[in-house]
């Protein structure tokens, strides 16, 4: 009874590694044009996200005053990645940032790219926003926000204020 419950736990392993394997890796930099094409993601949908426009107001003033950039580290292969990097452009959008201007940088598992920029950057886990002001990296936002209601404006102002 033993050995088939672990064989079963196995297969489940198993099977489930082949599954995440499926998903096509891309590395390099992109715009989220180039994004939405070259991931593989099936459906990008950041509609159920509703940011709270009165922190996207006072966000919005700051990034644009303080001319703040964004980089984006992200795994095409990645769940995280392509559940939250929708809900940051819708962000973005929100407070009328070009988001021509962003940056995306698609890693692999090991979360490196061919020109190792994500190893000098020290990426280890994705999706990982940067926030840049005057050249200068202020902060960063790892995998998820750490605020209870894991809300991506709040952190932003928590690191741009």
């Amino acid at each position: 009874m033993k050995k088939s419950f672990l064989y079963i736990i196995a297969l489940f392993l198993f099977s489930f590694s082949l599954k995440s394997e499926d998903k096509k890796i891309i590395t390099g930099d992109f715009n989220w044009n180039q994004w939405k094409v070259e991931s593989g993601w099936k459906k990008i949908d950041s509609s159920i996200y509703l940011p709270k426009l009165d922190i996207i107001n006072q966000t919005k003033s700051i990034v644009l005053s303080d001319k703040i950039l964004f980089e984006v580290f992200a795994g095409s292969w990645c769940g995280d990645s392509e559940s939250e990097l929708p809900k940051i452009i819708k962000i973005l959008e929100s407070m009328d940032y070009r988001i021509e201007t962003l940056k995306i940088y698609g890693v692999d598992r090991d979360k490196d790219m061919p020109n190792h920029f994500a190893k000098f950057k020290n990426i280890e886990k994705v999706p990982t926003l940067i926030i840049n002001k005057n050249g200068n990296e202020i902060g960063r936002i790892i995998e998820f926000p750490e605020n209870p209601e894991k809300n991506w404006e709040i952190e932003i102002l928590k690191i741009i204020q």
